[in-house]
């Protein structure tokens, strides 16, 4: 990805947002709608019209968390002039404040829309704006953990007080409701002053609140990536899918999302129309190959001897009735003909004969009889062939003189529908021969019979025990489970049979079986659709398989397997010796740089070589924001110019490049987003005012900009000494001293003080960022956000105790979420 293509992620904030309908608190809290879902798709992508400024299309898309938090700055609330709180008691504790909102305010904001409540807009289910909790204490928490407890332009009192919510047409609240707000507003005011904790660098009150809200109903998305496709290939087939010299993985990259950081960029995962074609291809040709080299699931087994056992000897006999006519004018029903006192026959009069299509029970010999009498004329007797689905098994010449005559071949075949023909294949007409009896050679057919199977090989018996016992290790190799023998291992031995008897190849076959063992569930998912029904023993040993799934991109060896069926190796010490492999490295260090939207250069991979090298030496998460060092390509950390300071990827050039600074405030949306978790949104009236926005302009407390510019722009000014190909300079193109502070801004402003080193120590204490961080690794196995404000709030807190408030690492983190109880009994397992 070059500097351009980065710049689809631009956006959303130089000329941030104005209210309209049921927005009105989005631009303040960016509290998305509380489930774990921004109004995009959360995947970490600002979607921007890709010119370079922070102008975003507004679809809410943004390389944050998705969670929805936003993580506004919580700053010293002050009592505006020409307002007066004089009339209004303190709150005693926070538990008196609460009751106090429970009562007076709650009550208010859920009435409809229509009667001037806030619940029509602002509901727990609203998607694309502020989320009221679904309790008056859950809403207290999360209005408060906002920051809108205050008298601040366009926070909840100010909006109310100047008609702004309900949004017109609805009623406005009255003097008597507003007034009732004020109160609440003052004592809410008077409370943080009298407590000052930053309630954005704690863990969010409101969360430690049981959860009563509607169950969830979403699923976590378990589907194969590209990488760990490619594992299971490797791993279990012993193929890497290079033909001929050509890697068809990286071929048929685009076909399965998967991201190689120089034509593919943007991971997919998901079974997509592509990814079926992708998978069709994949498995043909490997499935082939094993088949044929008796490799992968088809080691060590013989695919000789009949598939069937044998079936009881019987005798089929077809009249001329029962046969189908074959001539040159298609196949027709025969008619019988009569030839003096003799039973009906198939008289055949020209090239052509009678077909039998005859089910064989199972694999053997079979005697097969033709009662035929030729019409003699010309020079030779008429000659009849036997052909087995078009393939000559016997032929003999039929005399006129002897009558009717048996004619018998012993055949082998396989189990299964073919065709017998009869068949007359030197026919004679000579209409002007002198001798009537001498015009016209032709063939009659009376009957044809099938006796079998004759001679039944050794262990028919046995074979289709010997057949299944074949099928449940091909099915046990490939899904990694055993398989029931009626609901998966019957219809495999359905298949193998018919797939047998169409053409007898029987590599084929079994590969036709394998193709379908590549398209099941189990093997397409990490967490296998059998899991749910699974027994405590069995979901044990499915959750080996996904952690090696989630944590290497391939699933356990064999030998691994073994150890942990036999006891010698328990799931901990599995991860334990996963997390410490190459395989893991390789796997984080590719998740990385997805993570941080690198473009293959050495310099571009330098922040995602950073998060690697954190995790593998066990530093604390802080560092990516507040490392004093760089990172080099074995993943060691180098020491690096004094002007980073403790900024770690921050000033990186592989972080700053393809982000502009001012006048653009790309790189302060991107640092927000993707480290704190803010996502931004730009509604279409914003627009209106760039053209004519300044910098100043933006952090105006009266504009409609500084909701989110009272943090971009002053964190805009504080990386002006990395110019936008990320190389430290003093002085501008002018050769004018440059000046890195945040310059008095914004009063309040949290992240104050010179450069990036000030932003960075103020930043890793905060909620937001340990949130991303936690999350970084919840994405890793879940592939989707924690929906830490819902019912896995209880989650939230176990993993930010390891997270430790930033001290903690990655790997404490990531084992905490293995081995939680959403890892091990996901929604809609028992």
């Amino acid at each position: 990805m070059n500097a351009s293509t980065g710049l689809r992620a631009v956006a959303v904030a130089a000329a941030c947002f104005a209210l309209s309908a049921c927005t009105a608190l989005v631009g303040l809290n960016n509290n998305l709608n509380g489930d774990g879902d921004g109004p995009g798709d959360g995947d970490g992508d600002i979607i921007g019209d890709g010119d370079g400024d922070i102008i975003g299309d507004g679809d809410g898309d943004g390389p944050g968390d998705g969670d929805g938090d936003g993580d506004v700055i919580p700053q010293r609330p002050v009592i505006p002039e020409g307002l007066s709180c004089d009339d209004v008691p303190a709150a005693s504790s926070l538990t008196e404040l609460i009751d106090r909102f429970s009562a007076n305010i709650y009550p208010m904001m859920t009435r409809d829309a229509a009667e001037g409540g806030c619940i029509t807009c602002h509901g727990p289910d609203v998607v694309g704006g502020f989320a009221m909790g679904t309790t008056a204490v859950d809403t207290f928490h999360k209005i408060r953990t906002a920051g809108y407890f205050d008298f601040d332009p366009l926070n909840f009192y100010d909006r109310v007080d100047r008609a702004l919510m309900p949004p017109s047409p609805n009623p406005a609240w009255n003097d008597d409701e507003r007034d009732d707000l004020r109160v609440f507003t003052c004592a809410a005011v008077l409370y943080e002053q009298d407590n000052p904790i930053p309630l954005d660098e704690i863990f969010p009150p409101g969360l430690l609140e049981p959860y009563v809200g509607p169950a969830p109903t979403e699923y976590d998305n378990t589907f194969l990536t590209f990488e760990q496709l490619k594992g299971r290939i490797d791993v279990q087939f012993g193929d890497d899918w290079v033909r001929d010299g050509e890697d068809r993985f990286s071929a048929n990259i685009s076909l399965f999302g998967g991201v190689d950081f120089e034509n593919a960029y943007i991971p997919a995962r998901a079974a997509t129309a592509e990814f079926l074609v992708g998978l069709d291809l994949l498995a043909e040709d490997v499935c082939s190959q094993a088949a044929a080299q008796k490799t992968g699931p088809f080691d060590g087994l013989d695919f000789s001897g009949p598939l069937q056992d044998t079936a009881p000897q019987s005798t089929t006999l077809y009249e001329p009735a029962d046969l189908i006519s074959v001539t040159g004018q298609g196949t027709v029903r025969a008619t019988p003909w009569n030839i003096g006192g003799n039973p009906p026959s198939l008289r055949v009069v020209s090239a052509g004969g009678g077909r039998a299509e005859h089910t064989f029970p199972s694999d053997g010999d079979y005697e097969i009889t033709i009662s035929a009498q030729g019409d003699e004329a010309g020079p030779d007797l008429p000659h009849m062939q036997l052909l087995i689905d078009g393939v000559i098994a016997g032929e003999w010449d039929v005399p006129e003189s002897t009558g009717f005559a048996d004619y018998d071949v012993t055949i082998t075949t396989t189990a299964g529908l073919h065709t017998v023909d009869a068949m007359f294949t030197n026919d004679y007409y000579m209409p002007d021969d002198p001798d009537p009896n001498n015009r016209d050679r032709n063939l009659f057919i009376q009957r044809l019979q099938v006796v079998g199977p004759v001679n039944p090989p050794v262990g028919g018996d046995t074979a289709m025990a010997d057949t299944l016992a074949k099928l449940g290790t091909v099915f046990e190799r490939v899904t990694l489970r055993p398989g029931d023998p009626d609901a998966d291992l019957m219809p495999l031995y359905n298949l193998l049979v018919s797939l047998d008897s169409f053409d007898g190849d029987r590599d084929g076959a079994y590969a036709g079986v394998c193709e379908g063992l590549i398209r099941h569930p189990d093997f397409l998912f990490t967490r296998p659709a059998a899991f749910d029904g699974a027994s405590a023993d069995e979901r044990s040993r499915m959750l080996v398989i996904k952690s090696a799934l989630d944590l290497l991109d391939r699933p356990p060896t064999q030998g691994e397997l073994d150890r942990f069926d036999t006891g010698e190796s328990t799931r901990q010490e599995l991860v334990d010796e996963w997390l410490d492999s190459d395989d893991f490295r390789d796997a984080f260090y590719h998740r990385a740089r997805i993570l941080l939207e690198t473009d293959g250069t050495v310099d571009g991979d330098e922040p995602a070589r950073m998060l690697t090298h954190i995790f593998l030496a066990d530093r604390p998460m802080r560092d990516l924001l507040a490392g004093e060092y760089g990172v080099d390509e074995n993943f060691e950390p180098q020491a690096r110019p004094p002007e980073h300071g403790a900024t770690g990827v921050l000033t990186m050039k592989g972080y700053i490049k393809g982000k502009p600074g001012l006048p653009h405030y790309n790189y302060s949306a991107r640092v927000m987003t993707g480290f704190m978790g803010r996502v931004f949104e730009v509604p279409p009236e914003v627009f209106d005012e760039r053209d004519t926005a300044t910098a100043a302009s933006t952090v105006d407390p009266e504009s409609i900009c500084y909701s989110c510019h009272q943090v971009l722009t002053p964190l805009a000014h504080q990386r002006l000494k990395w110019d936008d190909d990320g190389n430290y300079r003093e002085v501008d193109d002018m050769g004018m001293p440059l000046d890195d502070s945040d310059h008095g801004l914004v009063d309040g402003y949290p992240y104050a003080g010179n450069g990036m080193e000030a932003f960075s120590q103020v930043a890793i204490r905060k909620e937001g960022f340990i949130r991303r961080m936690i999350n970084t690794q919840f994405q890793m196995v879940f592939n989707r956000q924690m929906r830490h404000q819902d019912d896995e709030r209880t989650l939230y807190f176990d993993l930010w105790q390891a997270a430790g408030q930033g001290e903690g690492t990655f790997r404490d983190v990531l084992e905490a979420v293995l081995f939680s109880d959403a890892y091990v009994n996901p929604i809609g397992t028992n």
